[in-house]
């Protein structure tokens, strides 16, 4: 989104990746723009583009949630929502089991007592299943050799293929490799870091609802139980009630970060791909 204002001593310009970024600033010099007669305004949505190719802007009307495809094509001031995965809904627990996977991934979030692990399957089709889940019940902190064995079980239950864990223990990460290679366990060896902050959070929120909009990601009944997790999963608020554009502190997430830390990562590297992806 392009936004430009302009007064008689000055031109200010936004160029804006993310339609959510500075949209309170933005937005009031919007107002202002259109109020002062000392000043000028211009709106353009992408289709005013020449360049921009029609094919990507359709692909994105398909993909893309209507709220999300307005904020981000169409420049439209949006007003957020609390639930986070607002493309969600009950059919996306399903109990129809793909018979075969293009690749299996273990996604992981640390933790000395709050550690989980989801398994994410992903099919010939591009579609994302979350087939299997672990997290610590116990109240007790879990230890890393806990963590090793626990993921070492479902590499050979599930074939895995690779490991997606989070950049905040680099060095369990060099462990798990170095555990995968002793053991002969190639999911583990294959173990990969993952980026927090790229794709950020709300990155991932956004990927995550997007599949969901799209039906490329579901629940079985083995993780039905983390549905809740994703629905009730919500926006931050501020000293005054509004909602501001960061997930809430506090919140039961743990099996979800893991599931977006293999599943989200996944699409963002090779979502174009997805289809013709061997393994990721």
């Amino acid at each position: 989104m392009h936004v430009n204002a302009c007064s008689n001593h000055r031109n200010v310009r936004f160029q804006v990746k993310n339609g959510l970024l500075f949209l309170i600033l933005i937005k009031s010099i919007h107002l202002q723009a259109k109020q002062e007669p000392g000043w000028a305004y211009y709106h353009f949505v992408t289709q005013d583009n020449p360049f921009f190719p029609r094919q990507h802007l359709e692909r994105a009307r398909v993909e893309l949630p209507p709220k999300v495809f307005r904020q981000e094509f169409q420049a439209s001031w949006e007003d957020f929502e609390g639930a986070l995965f607002s493309s969600l809904e009950r059919h996306h627990i399903t109990e129809e089991v793909p018979d075969s996977f293009r690749a299996v991934y273990l996604g992981l979030d640390f933790g000395d007592i709050n550690p989980a692990m989801v398994v994410v399957g992903l099919t010939h089709s591009g579609t994302y299943y979350l087939l299997d889940f672990w997290k610590n019940d116990s109240g007790q902190p879990v230890t890393e050799p806990q963590l090793l064995e626990q993921a070492s079980k479902f590499c050979a239950q599930y074939n895995l293929y690779r490991g997606y864990l989070p950049d905040d223990r680099p060095g369990s990460i060099l462990n798990f490799r170095r555990y995968g290679k002793a053991q002969g366990i190639k999911g583990l060896q294959r173990s990969v870091e993952v980026k927090r902050n790229k794709p950020s959070p709300m990155e991932r929120v956004a990927i995550g609802d997007s599949l969901f909009f799209q039906n490329r990601l579901f629940f079985l009944p083995k993780t039905a139980a983390l549905y809740d997790e994703f629905a009730s999963y919500h926006r931050e608020k501020d000293a005054d009630g509004n909602l501001l554009n960061k997930p809430a502190k506090g919140q039961q997430d743990h099996c979800l970060d893991a599931a977006m830390h293999a599943a989200a990562t996944v699409e963002f590297h090779h979502g174009d791909h997805v289809l013709n992806l061997s393994a990721a």
